[in-house]
C-alpha cells in the first residue's frame, strides 16, 4: 500500500474562504477604478466632439472667430444647427422626453437625494450613437453671448450657453461628477468657440469649490466642479 497525500476538506474550505475574502476586498475597488477610467475617457471624447462641432459650425457660417451670432434666438435655434454635426441616435429637442436622465444626484459618491427636472422640455436634449446625452440651455434675454460670468480676458467672459453632459446617457449612476458634468459654451478668448468646464480656473475653480477638495475631512462631495478637475488632472478621475 502506498500513502497518498492530499488536502483535507477543512483545508480546502479554509483556502476557499481566504480567496473569497481577498476577492471581496480587491475586486470592488478594481471595478470602481475601471468605471472611473471609462467615465473620464467618455468625457474627453464628448468634450473633443463638441469643440470640433462648434469650430466646424462657426467656420461653415463664415464666423470662425465668433460664435455669438448663433445665440440670438433660443435653444432650438442653436440645437437644430449643432445636431447636424453629430451622429444623433435620438433628438428630443424641446418637445420629447427620454433623452436625458430626469433624476440626477448632486453628490459624486452617490449619496443624497436625486433632484428631478433635468429632462424638462425647456432644455434642448439629444442622444448620440455612442450613448452620451446632452442638454443645452441659455437665457434668451441676452442677444448673443453675455459677459456676466467672468472678467475680460477669461475663457468665460463671453458665455453663450450652459451645457450638461451625461457620458453614458440614461444609465446609472446619473451622479454629478461621476457620469454627469457641467460646461459653458463660450467664445473663448477670441480664438473661436470652446466648451469650458465648470470648475476650471476661470469659473468656480475646483480647488476652492468642492469636487473632492479635502474629501474625507467633511468637505463638500458635490460634483458641480468636477469637470474642471478631471481636465486639469490630465483627464483622470482622481477622486
Amino acid at each position: 500500500m502506498k500513502n497518498k497525500s492530499g488536502f483535507t476538506l477543512a483545508e480546502v474550505l479554509i483556502t476557499l474562504g481566504i480567496i473569497g475574502v481577498v476577492a471581496a476586498l480587491t475586486i470592488p475597488p478594481l471595478i470602481e477604478n475601471n468605471q472611473k477610467i471609462q467615465y473620464a475617457v467618455a468625457l474627453k471624447k464628448a468634450y473633443t466632439s463638441w469643440n470640433q462641432a462648434m469650430i466646424r459650425m462657426a467656420a461653415d457660417a463664415g464666423t470662425p472667430g465668433d460664435f455669438s451670432t448663433f445665440f440670438t434666438g433660443n435653444e432650438v435655434t442653436i440645437g437644430d444647427e449643432l445636431v447636424k454635426y453629430f451622429n444623433v441616435a435620438k433628438n428630443c429637442a424641446e418637445s420629447l422626453s427620454g433623452c436625458f436622465p430626469d433624476k440626477v444626484i448632486a453628490n459624486f459618491d452617490g449619496t443624497g437625494a436625486a433632484a428631478s427636472g433635468y429632462d424638462a422640455l425647456t432644455y434642448y436634449r439629444f442622444m448620440t450613437a455612442d450613448g452620451a446625452s446632452y442638454s443645452l440651455s441659455f437665457n434668451p434675454q441676452y442677444s448673443g453671448c453675455h459677459t456676466s460670468y467672468g472678467a475680460a480676458g477669461t475663457a468665460v467672459f463671453r458665455t453663450c450657453s450652459l451645457m450638461t453632459i451625461d457620458v453614458n446617457g440614461l444609465k446609472k449612476p446619473n451622479a454629478v461628477g461621476r457620469d454627469i458634468f457641467y460646461f459653458f459654451i463660450t467664445s473663448g478668448t477670441g480664438n473661436g468657440p470652446i466648451l469650458y468646464p465648470r470648475g476650471g480656473n476661470d469659473y468656480m475653480y475646483w480647488q476652492t469649490n468642492g469636487c473632492n477638495y479635502g474629501y474625507g475631512a467633511g468637505a463638500d462631495k458635490t460634483g458641480w466642479s468636477c469637470a474642471g478637475r478631471i481636465m486639469e488632472d490630465s483627464w483622470e478621475m482622481n477622486y
